[in-house]
């Protein structure tokens, strides 16, 4: 091939690029550059922001949140239906859209699409424009005002990087083929604790000192692993101040449960007493008997437990003796 034939070819193929920049550069953009075409093809959603990271990510169909806990199937639904239902309000104009792309990934919210480990989109979403009409949203370097065409007034009230906010309320969700530990730390009565141990269907129990029990009754041992499949928290904590809550972490646990599933993934519930209100006032120091605070695996959020469900789950070692 001549020099001047590749030439021509160089600046024929340098021509073509930079009319499709300035075509797409100058082009109007419309609703369809913000959604997400086919929501059924979406595996994983990474939402990012003031450097805390919450994976979603689905495994053999069900979502789950930072390889850990089952998520809210209803929000991610809902979260899927809004960005595939994006109406925009008004296109930013482009000597005004750098600078608002650039504000964005300052200090917006990063929220990454992908479909078979490929990135599908990528959003850096803002606050409501002065009117509250719609939120500053830019996708692949598009930049507009939408809303969610009815669905949620702010799209922020449906992205958070609280993995709280993702979870479903179940802390333990695990059948007995899915354990094959359980350690129940009463931390006031020490000698109340044990180990189960369940390998190739068999089931050992240890006491509090690691000592190995051998009247065990395996069918009450089998009865209290069948009850983690549906542990769940009440509710979240919000009313406590900061002295408060570190004084119920320093003086009030009671117990401390571990749960290892057979992927080797550890589950550390604590459970603290909860102090009635009278008690915060130094009237009385009984504590509430209809519930429990938790925390789950260190989380900041204190998790609030109603007795009836987590009490299962917290037998003395008596209980799998033989009578």
């Amino acid at each position: 091939m001549s020099k001047r034939i590749i030439l021509i070819a160089i600046i024929l193929i340098l021509a073509g690029a930079a009319w499709y920049y300035n075509h797409e550069k100058n082009r109007v953009i419309s609703s369809h550059d913000f959604l997400i075409d086919d929501t059924s093809t979406v595996d994983k959603i990474i939402l990012e922001k003031d450097n805390q990271i919450v994976k979603l990510e689905k495994v053999e169909g069900d979502w789950i949140v930072n390889d850990t806990f089952q998520v809210n199937k209803a929000l991610v639904k809902r979260f899927l239906r809004v960005f595939s239902n994006l109406n925009l309000i008004a296109p930013i104009s482009n000597n005004s859209g750098d600078s608002i792309i650039e504000s964005l990934k300052k200090n917006g919210t990063k929220i990454s699409i992908f479909s078979d480990n490929n990135i599908q989109k990528t959003y850096f979403l803002g606050d409501l424009n002065d009117v509250k009409s719609g939120n500053y949203l830019s996708a692949n370097d598009k930049v507009g005002i939408l809303n969610a065409s009815g669905l949620v007034n702010d799209l922020k009230d449906i992205v958070s990087v609280n993995k709280l906010f993702w979870r479903n309320r179940r802390v333990f969700n695990k059948s007995l083929s899915q354990i094959i530990r359980i350690t129940h730390k009463s931390v006031r009565n020490k000698e109340k604790s044990y180990t189960i141990f369940v390998k190739n269907d068999e089931l050992s129990l240890f006491n509090y000192s690691n000592e190995k029990i051998e009247n065990i009754d395996k069918v009450a041992v089998s009865r209290y692993l069948s009850y983690f499949q549906n542990i769940g928290f009440k509710q979240i904590e919000n009313s406590l101040t900061t002295t408060q809550k570190d004084s119920i972490i320093k003086l009030n646990l009671a117990h401390t449960i571990i749960l290892e599933d057979n992927s080797n993934v550890l589950y550390e519930l604590n459970l603290y007493l909860k102090p009635t209100k009278d008690s915060d006032k130094g009237i009385s120091q009984e504590f509430d008997l209809n519930h429990i605070y938790g925390i789950i695996n260190k989380e900041k959020n204190i998790l609030i437990f109603e007795y009836y469900i987590i009490d299962p789950i917290l037998k003395e070692l008596n209980y799998f003796l033989t009578k």
